[in-house]
This record gives C-alpha cells, sequence and structure tokens, in this order.
C-alpha cells in the first residue's frame, strides 16, 4: 500500500513540474522594483556612451564578457536556489578553459563545429567535477561550502600542470596561459564570435527550462523536507545540480577564452564571488528558494557596467568620474532597500494552497 501511494505522489507531482511550470521563475516581491530601477541606470550607462563617443567599443566589450559573466552566474545561482553554494565554479572554469584552449591547438581548429566539439569536452569535464561535488555534498553529507572550495582549489592546480605541460610541448603561450591563434580563420568577422556566444546562451537558458533545474532547486531551497515527503529523491537532484552548475561553469571558461584568444590560469580567481554576487542581485536568495534567469542578467549586465564605470573602459569618462557616477547608484539602490529590505530579502514568502493564500514568515 505504501509503495503505491509513494508511486502517486512521484507521478503528482512530475506532472506539476512539466515544462510549462517550470518557465515560472520566482525572486522576492520586492526584487522586481529593484531590477527594474537597475535595468534603467544600464539604459542610462549605455546612453552616455552613446552619447560621448559611439558605441562601437561599449558593444565588443559586452559581446565579449555579458555571455560567459551571465552563463557562470546562472550556473552559480541554481546551487544557491537550492540552499546550497559552489565556490568551485571559478576553478572549474580555469581548469576546463586551459583544456579547451589546448585541445584548440592540438586539433588545430580553423571551423566552428570543431571549436564545438573542442567546448563540448571541455563542458563534459566540468560535469564530471561538478558531479564530484554533488557526491560529496549530496551522498556524503559533507558541507557544500568546503567541499566545493577544496574541488576548486585542485582545479586551480590542475590547470597550473596542464599549462606547464602545453607549454613544455611546444604549444604557443607560457607556462600559465595557452593562446588561441587558430581563431583568426573561425571568428574572421566579430558577428561570428556574438553568434557563437548568443548559441552558448541559449543553450544554457533552454536546457534549464527543459531539464527544470531552476523549478528543481527552488524547490530543494524553499522546503527540502517537503520534496522528500512528496517523492523527490533530493540526492540526484542535487547530484544533477552540481553537475550542471559544473558544465555551465566550464562553458564559462571556454567562452572567456574564446573572448580574449586565451585562456590562463589566474584569469578567473576570484569570479566565483562575483558571480554569486550577481545571482543574488539578480533575486536568488542565500537561504534558497528563488532563482530568475532574467533577473540574475539583468543583474549581469548592470555589474559589468558598473564595472566599466569604475576602471573607465569604454565609458567616455575618467576612472574617478566613473567612481563618482558608480557611488550615485549605489546611493540609488540603497535608497531602494530602505522601504524594501524584507521583501527584497526573501524573509517573506507567499504560499498558495488550494482555498487561500496565506503570507508566512
Amino acid at each position: 500500500m505504501t509503495t503505491k501511494n509513494n508511486t502517486t505522489d512521484i507521478h503528482t507531482v512530475d506532472q506539476a513540474i512539466g515544462l510549462f511550470a517550470s518557465l515560472r521563475e520566482e525572486i522576492p516581491k520586492g526584487q522586481h522594483k529593484l531590477l527594474l530601477l537597475l535595468a534603467f541606470l544600464s539604459v542610462l550607462m549605455i546612453s552616455h556612451r552613446m552619447a560621448t563617443s559611439g558605441m562601437s567599443a561599449t558593444v565588443a566589450n559586452l559581446v565579449r564578457d555579458l555571455p560567459p559573466l551571465v552563463i557562470l552566474s546562472w550556473g552559480g545561482g541554481l546551487l544557491l536556489a537550492a540552499g546550497k553554494v559552489d565556490v568551485s565554479i571559478a576553478g572549474i572554469a580555469t581548469l576546463c578553459g586551459i583544456i579547451f584552449a589546448a585541445l584548440t591547438q592540438w586539433l588545430n581548429v580553423t571551423s566552428i563545429p570543431a571549436l564545438s566539439i573542442s567546448t563540448i569536452a571541455g563542458m563534459l569535464i566540468g560535469a564530471c567535477i561538478g558531479a564530484t561535488n554533488g557526491y560529496l555534498v549530496a551522498r556524503r553529507r559533507a558541507p557544500a561550502l568546503l567541499a566545493t572550495w577544496a574541488v576548486g582549489t585542485i582545479a586551480f592546480s590542475i590547470a597550473g600542470a596542464v599549462a606547464a605541460f602545453a607549454h613544455k610541448q611546444g604549444m604557443l603561450g607560457s607556462t600559465a596561459s595557452i593562446t588561441l591563434p587558430g581563431l583568426i580563420p573561425v571568428f574572421s568577422h566579430a558577428a561570428e564570435e556574438f553568434y557563437f556566444s548568443l548559441a552558448a546562451v541559449a543553450l544554457v537558458a533552454v536546457t534549464v527550462i527543459v531539464f527544470r533545474l531552476g523549478w528543481l532547486a527552488r524547490l530543494l531551497g524553499s522546503n527540502e523536507t517537503g520534496a522528500v515527503y512528496s517523492g523527490f529523491f533530493t540526492e540526484r537532484v542535487l547530484l544533477l545540480l552540481f553537475a550542471a552548475s559544473g558544465a555551465i561553469a566550464a562553458l564559462a571558461g571556454c567562452l572567456f577564452a574564446i573572448g580574449i584568444w586565451a585562456s590562463s590560469t589566474t584569469m578567473h580567481a576570484g569570479k566565483e564571488m562575483i558571480a554569486l554576487a550577481i545571482a543574488v542581485l539578480g533575486g536568488t536568495v542565500m537561504s534558497g528558494g528563488y532563482f530568475s534567469l532574467i533577473g540574475i542578467s539583468i543583474s549581469a549586465l548592470f555589474w559589468l557596467l558598473l564595472t566599466y564605470l569604475i576602471t573607465g573602459t569604454s565609458t567616455g569618462m575618467g576612472v574617478e568620474d566613473g567612481r563618482i557616477l558608480s557611488a550615485a547608484f549605489a546611493a540609488l539602490i540603497i535608497l531602494v532597500c530602505y522601504p524594501l529590505g524584507r521583501s527584497l530579502s526573501g524573509e517573506f514568502r507567499t504560499i498558495h494552497s488550494a482555498d487561500e493564500t496565506n503570507r508566512t514568515r
């Protein structure tokens, strides 16, 4: 009798998380207002660039930097939504970027299909590393922060060894980086690199939606105990999420390498914290239960443009002017946080039942 009830529960839950249900994203109630503000400020920054010295340099930088940053933040956000944390994504991106660059040189890649094969190989390695994180956290009950930090550190070390070995074998670069001269015939026009990056972003978004990764992550993060009693195999879900995060981080590492036609063993140090901060700014809550592809994308755009302001990159203004303007934007966000603090943090949730809607804390 118990087996029959469990089977019915699993079937009912599986129907509840169909494709159309997975399209629905969720962020804290007040975060919608903050995201609208971030989008407005982003438009202001881009408009300023247009009014000062044209868009060509800014567009080129956005095409190069935004897709991998968005993808990396999506991967980190998935685990945050599940109530876990993955700080190995920077190490995975570094290792897989180095392996991708080495494969590109070794295979003498001269076409986009061949480049895609190298990218897929890097993603498979990233998925395996992510699955290792999932096994340690889900099956062995290791603390996610500690386990993923250790795995990420090992990935950084292996990346250094691979780069040094590749350099000794005569590959172009140094003991700490590998260059990609073969991309010159592959991306003869900037538009081709943009289309490749856009296809990668679309691939990740479709995968997250079709395999209901965001929905599953939100379910675990909001009520893991309830998920267990509803018939979910939470260990398998966590393993899947960590593997997906690893594959996504690997893809980001490949895109970062394509953007500058090289991959370094140090270029991604600290990017895991940036990705997690962007995910939180985009509506993901550290305690879990919230995730939005669109929200994270908006916050990544704002974060990147703000970085351009601070560093004076393609903004048409000096570094100090950019710092003053970025401080003004930060002050606006603080003003928004003052009246909307609790609703931004996800402290209150709305639970829908059959007959009524209850607001719970």
